[in-house]
């Protein structure tokens, strides 16, 4: 019961990091698309 607990555990953690990556892989992606499509527009 507890190893099933403490797996379990490790799992959601390691769900939650994954998570928290892709979120912020997608924010900078995001910021750097806008910030590059609005200096491409600049340049025209």
């Amino acid at each position: 019961m507890t190893i099933t607990i403490l797996s379990s555990h490790i799992f959601y953690e390691m769900i939650w990091s994954l998570i928290g990556l892709f979120l912020t892989l997608g924010r900078f992606y995001l910021e750097g698309v806008s910030t590059g499509s609005l200096a491409f527009a600049g340049s025209h």
